[in-house]
């Protein structure tokens, strides 16, 4: 299944027809009996004259639970997401579980608190920086067990998404700081990737 990327752009600093993501491998393959977890390698071209920063790209992507419609707006804090559809390319969304760092805690003000201040650490830590006119290619370990598969072959492509709630975790300070350590720009839009097949037993 060969399907073309589609980029949307938030905002009008970066020309986002000029990068793109892809799916390197024409099929994955998954055990439901083991971790349920793969290694994806994906390709990310920049055909633009500027160095990009991509946030929070380089870490677990999140299982899709909600439509995909959801995973590409402008105002989602950076982030990939894996979007799964059965062979009719109707979408199959996960089950949503509790964050392993809240690990069933109470849920208080502290607990809360310690979970943001981590997640904004990793967020900035998972900091791609794509180089002007160059392709970079990375491998993402991503989790497939809240899908609820069944043995057979279905369908996947990785979307990343870059709103204006990034700033929720990672200050415009910190921003300015990597884009002049880096000479390069944010990154504000979503990618939608090529869709590939998966096989699962």
């Amino acid at each position: 299944v060969i399907l073309l990327t589609i980029i949307f752009s938030f905002c009008s600093s970066v020309d986002t027809v000029d990068i793109n993501i892809e799916l390197i491998d024409e099929i994955i393959y998954v055990d439901r009996s083991k971790s349920g977890t793969v290694d994806v390698g994906i390709r990310i071209t920049n055909n633009s004259e500027k160095n990009l920063l991509l946030y929070n790209l380089k870490t677990e992507p999140d299982q899709a639970f909600f439509e995909e419609s959801f995973y590409c707006n402008e105002e989602i804090a950076a982030r990939p997401s894996i979007i799964i559809y059965d062979q009719n390319m109707e979408q199959i969304q996960s089950r949503p579980r509790i964050p392993p760092e809240i690990n069933y805690r109470p849920i208080t003000e502290e607990v809360i608190g310690e979970v943001i201040f981590t997640e904004r650490i990793k967020f900035r830590n998972a900091l791609q920086v794509v180089p002007a006119e160059s392709t970079v290619e990375l491998s993402l370990p991503v989790r497939l067990n809240q899908f609820p598969f069944e043995p057979g072959v279905y369908l996947m492509r990785l979307v990343y998404s870059s709103g204006t709630n990034s700033f929720n975790m990672i200050s415009q300070e910190q921003v300015d700081d990597d884009k002049s350590k880096h000479e390069s720009e944010m990154f504000s839009g979503c990618i939608s990737s090529n869709i590939i097949k998966l096989s699962v037993k």
